[in-house]
């Protein structure tokens, strides 16, 4: 039942694809790397080790050749996985068109010009 109501909040399809993210959290210096669980242009399921709360501000460097597109986001739900590690979902926000072309042209949800 709460995925349903997970899925009916996003405005955007979610797309399972292998890309690294590079998550920051609030002023905490250290990066986590890690690979999307899935993606779309509106915000993407990420998985770390460490505790992650929702409504926690982060920042985020999204691995789409040439250079990175970067945004920042809000974890908008969280939960800890049995080997300690947090997945959460994240919206991202602050996020320049031109970027977020770039993202959707990477999912294919956009025809390439």
């Amino acid at each position: 039942m709460a995925n349903t109501a997970a899925t009916e909040q996003r405005g955007a399809p979610r797309v399972r694809t292998p890309l690294c993210i590079w998550v920051s959290f609030g002023g905490d210096a250290a990066a986590y790397a890690t690979m999307a669980m899935n993606i779309s242009p509106d915000g993407a399921a990420c998985r770390v080790p460490r505790q992650v709360k929702k409504g926690q501000e982060v920042r985020l460097a999204l691995d789409i050749p040439p250079e990175p597109v970067e945004s920042r986001g809000e974890v908008r739900w969280s939960a800890t996985t049995p080997d300690g590690y947090s997945k959460f979902g994240v919206q991202f926000f602050s996020f320049p068109t031109e970027m977020r072309v770039r993202l959707e042209e990477y999912l294919g949800l956009k025809a390439v010009h």
